[in-house]
């Protein structure tokens, strides 16, 4: 493992190689990343400087570039993203903190529809039905954002961009194989044709772990499809559907290793006209899931319905305001429920106004009010203000409230099973009857944010200073469990979900961005993290103090790569999966270092390019998250993470 002390040396080091090189770039270009619209932190497309939140856009460019070949490591250049690889096939991420297996704070959108599984609300990162190829962007949003987005949006958003019709401008294929059996194979087709454009895409991955690399870890199969109609350019009406089947090893917890095959299904609609949009959507997903260890192999099938209206007014003034509404249903049937189909209605009002009374000030001023079927009625609002004291400099407060809603799982399991037992402690005991039940009274956990941060932009040099604190209440976890020992020599044992317990957090992150010249750039970022939870996980962070990236990257012609490094610091776990008293363990520090080298071809074979990925090249074998050691002490059942190299091949037709 890798120390502490490591963290600051090396943050310095590639400050210090960055920042003298300044004198050699090009003061007349723009910086390397254009001023690009947002659309995820507002309800209006806004340059990212104008954004009322502290934004991050992480573009294909340096999404191909980094290595990676999951969709959550290449969330690990994100200052503030919380990343964790559980297993093979199973990534976390949080932001700004709690992280966690099956982490559930983060609202994960595709192309602005939610992707979580609302059973837990919950991103099934693999089951997410687009490839890395085709994504265009990821827009993260830090700190709440339920004023625009409602439940789960706690901690922030991350949206996934796919390409436009018009961006693919034909078809394209590629393929990556590489060690521990990794297979990645896509192929994508759009294009534009008079007032209609479509888009197909199909998604094939599969690996194996890396403990054990002969045993498939995770196999994905995805497709979708998209057609618009645009006749003018205020006017469109667009169709959209996708499929995905997952075969997956997952860790809950210390709940045990499951084995989830997830069959999920999505048909979207969308209108624009003038200043109003519509849209409607459904997401299903059927699952079985192998391995349960309370229950023999549960199924679930659950149903979300989403419709949503909004309409953008310009007012006098230099006064925008955007209002709207919308309402969700989520239902589940479930072995592990009792017999039934349960629902969650979910209604919403909502309202964003942005006025400009000069060009050195923005006022931004948003809420949402928003009714949950047994939590009842929760307001979110969010306020911010941005001060421009001149073209390249950006200061900007913000202050809300955001919330998640308890999940259908914490709603209504009702989950009974027997085994057998064996406890020093409990001398004669042989057999424990177990009861797990959900809680319809359960209050909506709560966020109270505060954020100040400054940002610029000065010949080549892009900076970003950032600090924040918050207070999370009415936690949803397991309450202390209820022992019965009148059955002798059976063991009576039952758990619901409640509220129990609060959370402080402060912290902040530092970036730098360089442009070199001749296509060079480096970049450095230093996220700061530092937490207090009371109840039954005290002092329990889950996620790292500090983090450190830093490195290069080219884009030059027909060359490109980068080389980067990624450090965390250690991490303390609740090894106690219900509400006993917390069994904290640490999990130590590591670091990951992550290169990606590519040619694209000219002349007769323009179009194809080949890349060569290594992530964790130096095979840092590490925890991310606690291990299993004994039966006794499940941990989190965490696997040793390691190397992942690739070949890849794509082209363009």
């Amino acid at each position: 493992m890798i120390k502490s002390s490591t963290a600051s040396p090396f943050f310095f080091l590639v400050l210090s190689l960055a920042l003298p090189a300044a004198a050699l770039a090009d003061e007349e270009s723009d910086f390397f990343r254009e001023e690009a619209r947002f659309i995820t932190a507002s309800l209006r497309a806004l340059s990212e400087r104008r954004a009322p939140a502290s934004v991050h856009v992480l573009t294909a460019e340096e999404i191909n570039a980094s290595g990676a070949l999951t969709l959550w490591d290449a969330l690990r250049l994100v200052p503030g993203l919380d990343v964790i690889e559980t297993r093979a096939g199973q990534g976390d991420v949080s932001i700004r903190g709690f992280n966690q297996s099956t982490s559930n704070r983060v609202l994960v959108l595709l192309d602005g529809k939610t992707v979580l599984q609302e059973f837990y609300g919950l991103a099934a990162w693999e089951e997410i039905p687009v490839g890395l190829r085709e994504i265009d962007r990821i827009e993260i949003v830090k700190g709440p954002a339920s004023a625009l987005y409602g439940a789960n949006a706690i901690h922030g958003v991350i949206n996934i961009i796919t390409k436009t019709p018009e961006q693919l401008g034909g078809g394209s294929a590629g393929y990556s194989a590489g060690n521990k059996n990794t297979g990645l194979g896509s192929a994508a087709y759009g294009r534009r044709a008079g007032d209609f454009s479509y888009k197909i895409a199909a998604d094939h991955r599969s690996m194996n772990g890396f403990e054990n690399p002969d045993m498939l870890a995770s196999r994905a199969a995805k497709a979708h499809a998209f057609v618009s109609y645009e006749p003018d350019a205020d006017t469109s009406l667009s169709l959209s559907g996708g499929m995905s089947k997952l075969n997956d090893r997952m860790a809950f917890y210390s709940n045990g290793l499951w084995r989830p095959y997830a069959e999920g299904g999505t048909l979207r609609a969308d209108l624009r006209a003038g200043g109003t949009k519509a849209r409607v959507f459904w997401n299903g997903n059927k699952v079985k899931v192998r391995d349960f260890p309370a229950a023999s192999d549960p199924e679930l099938k659950y149903d979300t319905y989403d419709l949503d209206l909004r309409h953008e007014f310009e007012l006098p003034g230099e006064n925008d305001l955007v209002v709207g509404g919308g309402y969700r249903n989520n239902s589940i049937r479930a072995d592990i429920f009792r017999p039934g189909i349960y629902h969650q209605d979910l209604c919403a009002l909502y309202a964003e106004d942005t006025w400009e009374p000069s060009e050195k000030w923005s006022l931004v001023a948003s809420g949402r009010l928003d009714h949950h079927s047994l939590s009842g009625y929760v307001f979110s609002p969010r306020g911010t203000i941005i001060y421009f004291p001149d073209e390249r400099n950006t200061l900007r407060f913000s202050a809300g409230t955001a919330f998640r809603n308890p999940t259908l799982m914490e709603n209504y399991i009702a989950l009974a099973s027997s085994g057998p037992f064996s406890d020093p402690s409990l001398p004669g005991f042989t057999s424990v009857n177990s009861v797990y039940n959900g809680s319809r009274s359960l209050k909506p956990e709560k966020m109270v944010a505060a954020e100040a941060a400054y940002e610029s932009r000065y010949d080549g040099l892009n900076t970003v200073l950032a600090v924040y604190a918050y207070r999370l209440g009415h936690l949803i976890n397991t309450a202390d469990p209820v022992f019965d020992l009148s059955g002798f020599p059976a063991l009576g044992f039952s758990s619901k979900w409640d509220n129990t317990g609060s959370a402080r957090a402060f912290g902040g992150e530092a970036s730098a961005e360089l442009r070199l010249g001749r296509g060079w750039r480096a970049f450095s970022n230093y996220s700061y993290f530092n937490a207090g939870e009371s109840g039954r996980h005290n002092d329990s962070h889950n996620s790292p103090m500090h983090k450190v990236n830093g490195g290069f990257g080219l884009n030059d012609g027909g060359l490109g790569g980068m080389l980067w490094a990624h450090w965390a610091g250690p991490t303390w776990w609740d090894a106690n999966s219900t509400g006993t008293s917390p069994d904290l363990k640490k999990v130590g520090s590591y670091l990951l270092l992550n290169a990606s080298a590519g040619y694209k071809f000219r002349g007769a074979l323009e179009g194809l390019e080949a890349r060569v990925k290594a992530f964790n090249f130096l095979d840092n074998r590490h925890y991310e998250i606690l291990p299993a050691v004994s039966a006794a002490n499940p941990g989190q059942f965490g696997e040793k993470i390691g190397a992942r190299y690739a070949l890849d091949l794509s082209c363009r037709f």
